[in-house]
């Protein structure tokens, strides 16, 4: 997630580099819907204009840039759009939501799609733009999405939880999959409305601290467990809780609950997690730091769910609620996750 900054090319339809741009997923655009935003894509060393605003983009000719295997690989799934066109993508965001939640016409592996790539997508722009207001917002959207979509629909967490992203998605898809399933344990334990707008944009972005860390150094380390780190892993990878807590503080758009449950998301009860070590926690910080646990053995390390389940029971006894961690089991085997 390393982006250079340099000047903009004299040719108004090409950019050099990220630093005018944002990315978004492919799958966040829809055949045949006309778009108020430039849309461009990566072709060797440049950013050039793809589609422009005004203008959207036949069914036919979105599957085949899907299609194509030899520009996948490039990462050229990955469109990117001007800064300056942020407005009008945030109100194609809305609108992309809005019709994943209550259009008729669209069967729920649709509807399901929509908002996981929606979730994803806020992940992926506030990683490239960690200080932007207008990321955060986009990832508070996201996280109201990915709530109602949820708790409106029974195979909803299956489905978004199951995918498996790519490596180069790891994150991303990580957040998503710690946001949907920290939401539903949060509702079933009786929670609504704010608490759980707020514990879903805080799983969105409580890795957002990584972005400080470059290249293979973080997938090294991302991809290793905590218990398995060297002395030099833990002092390179623990710091981006505080990092994290440091780009998100003293911005007015910042929620202080959502600061809080980030700043939590590695602690856990009789302060055997960090960096504060606490020895107490309320039940939502329980809930995210949990899940957080849970989900990097599932999406990251790849073990079954089942079985990471009995790994989070036999080597975090005491660190969590029993109560908080039995309805984990009951929401898991309710949603057919295992």
């Amino acid at each position: 997630m390393s982006f250079l900054v340099a000047k903009k090319d004299p040719n108004p339809d090409a950019y050099k580099t990220l630093d005018e741009l944002m990315p978004i997923s492919i799958e966040m655009i829809r055949a045949n819907c006309p778009f108020d935003f430039d849309l461009f894509v990566k072709i060797a060393d440049k950013y050039l204009k793809y589609i422009p605003k005004g203008q959207g983009i036949e069914e036919e000719k979105l599957d085949k840039i899907k299609q194509i295997e030899s520009l996948k690989s490039k990462d050229v799934e990955r469109l990117f759009i001007p800064k300056a066109d942020a407005e009008a993508f945030e109100g194609y965001f809305d609108d992309s939501i809005e019709e994943a939640i209550e259009s008729e016409d669209l069967e729920a592996e649709e509807r399901f799609s929509i908002i996981e790539e929606i979730a994803t997508t806020a992940v992926e722009v506030i990683f490239s733009e960690p200080e932007s207001k207008q990321a955060f917002v986009l990832t508070e959207k996201a996280a109201k999405g990915l709530r109602k979509i949820i708790q409106d629909n029974p195979k909803a967490l299956k489905k978004i939880f199951s995918k498996k992203g790519k490596k180069t998605d790891l994150i991303e898809n990580h957040c998503k999959n710690v946001s949907a399933l920290s939401v539903r344990l949060a509702f079933a334990m009786g929670y609504r409305g704010k608490d759980l707008d707020h514990l879903g944009a805080a799983a969105l972005v409580h890795d957002i601290g990584l972005s400080s860390i470059r290249g293979e150094e973080l997938n090294l380390l991302f991809g290793r467990e905590d218990r398995r780190m060297s002395p030099d892993d833990k002092r390179m990878y623990q710091p981006h809780v505080k990092d994290a807590v440091r780009i998100l503080s003293n911005k007015s758009y910042i929620n202080p609950e959502i600061l809080k449950l980030v700043e939590c998301h590695h602690e856990k009860l009789q302060g055997e997690g960090y960096p504060q070590k606490l020895q107490k926690m309320d039940d939502l910080s329980q809930i995210l730091s949990m899940i957080n646990l849970y989900d990097k053995k599932v999406s990251v390390y790849r073990i079954d769910p089942v079985e990471a389940y009995q790994q989070l029971l036999q080597q975090e006894m005491g660190h969590y609620k029993l109560n908080i961690v039995k309805k984990l089991k009951d929401v898991l085997e309710a949603e057919e996750i295992f």
